[in-house]
């Protein structure tokens, strides 16, 4: 993560640590989602605690609106609007390969431009042989993949896949090292089967049993 960016990070991780000290001592969302018994395990948060805890919280808003300490309280307190912003810049600063990281500050452009140049190559690399392009194929003939072999196309997917599960883990790895915990403690059968239950269930998208906590 550029140095640029880290006084932006060290404000909201003060900020996430207020906010977690006060709903740790209100407690009244413990029932809400992950992320509250998981708070309610610590009584102070350092930096590992809170990306973990905001990589936990789904945004779903159900916290915001039974909080008492809410906006136009004096404590002004945002729950899943700091844990988004820290969550965010988690995503920053564990992206791997690390310049990539930069892409979430403009990931439209990014998605777009990548998009456009990986169809303009495609279309260069079919084009290369401009008869074979405008041949028309019957079925018999392997119709499209008569234009890109299967096992060209199949190949150029899968190493796209094996780079993305890659970055995925690499992440991860960083991500889990500074939470500060052991690698045994997120294998551990008991968390990983509870957590692997949760997340199939969709066991926190549901707004507490009564859909979208939003009002429209």
């Amino acid at each position: 993560m550029p140095a640029r960016d880290a006084p932006q990070l060290a404000g909201l991780i003060e900020e996430a640590q207020r906010v977690l000290a006060i709903c740790n001592a209100c407690r009244y969302c413990e029932g809400y989602c992950a992320v509250f018994p998981a708070l309610e395990r610590r009584l102070a948060f350092d930096e590992g605690d809170v990306h973990y805890l905001a990589n936990l919280c789904h945004n779903c808003g159900s916290c915001l609106y039974a909080c008492q300490y809410a906006p136009p309280h004096e404590f002004q307190l945002n729950f899943p609007r700091v844990l988004a912003q820290v969550r965010k810049e988690t995503y920053r600063k564990y992206a791997w390969p690390a310049f990539l990281g930069a892409a979430f500050e403009r990931n439209g452009l990014v998605a777009a431009t990548a998009t456009v140049a990986g169809m303009a190559l495609l279309f260069l690399l079919v084009a290369a042989d401009t008869a074979r392009l405008f041949t028309a194929y019957g079925d018999a003939q392997g119709a499209f993949y008569a234009l890109m072999p299967h096992g060209v196309m199949a190949s150029l997917f899968g190493a796209v896949s094996l780079f993305v599960l890659l970055a995925l883990a690499m992440s991860f790895a960083r991500f889990w090292s500074d939470t500060g915990e052991r690698v045994t403690e997120f294998v551990a059968s008991a968390a990983l089967s509870g957590a692997t239950w949760d997340a199939a269930g969709l066991r926190y998208l549901d707004g507490g049993g009564d859909g979208c906590t939003y009002p429209d």
